[in-house]
């Protein structure tokens, strides 16, 4: 997932800086030539297609003004760029507005002149938040951001997304940081954070440990079962539980460690160097098995 700058702080520097390093589009990053700016029909219905998909996964950024280079899906160079006379930054917010249903509360438009050319032209950067439910399209379709595709969604998908403030919404977050006298050794702490407004009054966690990595300190874990991942590797999976009486729910934003006392982390090692998948999952009250994986590597 691309680390994008918050809207204020692009500039035309930071997009020849994404043109210089030929950064690759993904899930939260599109690039797009002005010309799909255009007040027909197909592209009017084009523009909510993806401004819809972006909040239907994510949040993301969408750069018009920067053509991709179609072989390696990386910024290959500025266009001429958007008259933004003829299109100016309220035309987009009222086209999605008017086809993006319900309305997709806090989307930003900001608009970045064109080097070597007068104020008119500009390339739009469009920052598009995670909704809060589900946002069909103009054509009645619900669409969602796959990696660099848009696509429609699933039915389960769609009511995962209606459902995001209507029951928690928790992911597992690791820290992870080095032994100082060990450099095939690391200590990883979990955290659980809710990104619905409805919270969690607990959650079972687990921390998926693929061989050869050992465990040297379970970092307090409830228990453990050992298990296999879906490519057939043997794993050690980890779990941990939050809530009760007098401790306090997990509500929205808030990041809470899953160890039993501060301090507390799963030290893991290895005698072989290279990279490693470490999985997660998480459940919570009406909320199914959510479920995801970081790279670490030794």
């Amino acid at each position: 997932m691309t680390d994008t700058p918050e809207l204020e702080n692009w500039t035309i520097e930071r997009l020849l800086a994404l043109i210089r390093d030929k950064t690759p589009e993904d899930f939260t990053l599109e690039f797009k030539a002005s010309e799909a700016l255009a007040k027909t029909n197909e592209k009017k219905k084009e523009l909510a297609k993806d401004i819809s998909a972006l909040a239907n996964s994510a949040g993301g950024t969408i750069i018009y003004g920067i053509v991709e280079d179609r072989s390696t899906h990386g910024a290959d160079k500025l266009d001429a760029g958007t008259d933004q006379v003829e299109i100016p930054p309220e035309w987009i917010e009222q086209v999605v507005d008017s086809r993006v249903h319900p309305k997709i509360n806090g989307l930003r438009v900001f608009a970045i002149p064109v080097e070597d050319s007068d104020q008119a032209m500009v390339a739009y950067i469009v920052e598009v938040p995670q909704g809060t439910t589900a946002h069909m399209a103009s054509d009645n379709k619900y669409y969602k951001r796959r990696d660099r595709t848009v696509s429609a969604m699933e039915d389960y998908e769609v009511r995962d997304a209606m459902a995001r403030d209507v029951v928690p919404r928790l992911d597992v977050e690791f820290e992870i940081k080095r032994v100082t006298d060990n450099p095939l050794a690391v200590d990883v702490t979990c955290f659980v954070k809710n990104q619905s407004i409805t919270a969690a009054e607990w959650c079972v966690a687990r921390c998926v440990v693929p061989s050869p990595l050992r465990i040297v300190n379970d970092g307090g874990a409830s228990g453990s079962q050992q298990g296999q991942s879906d490519a057939g590797w043997p794993v050690t999976i980890l779990y941990f539980q939050y809530g009760g009486i007098q401790t306090m729910p997990v509500w929205q934003g808030l990041r809470v460690n899953l160890h039993p006392q501060p301090g507390l982390a799963i030290r893991l090692e290895t005698t072989e160097p290279g990279t490693y998948l470490l999985g997660w999952g998480v459940t919570a009250p009406g909320m199914g098995w959510r479920n995801g994986e970081e790279n670490i590597g030794f």
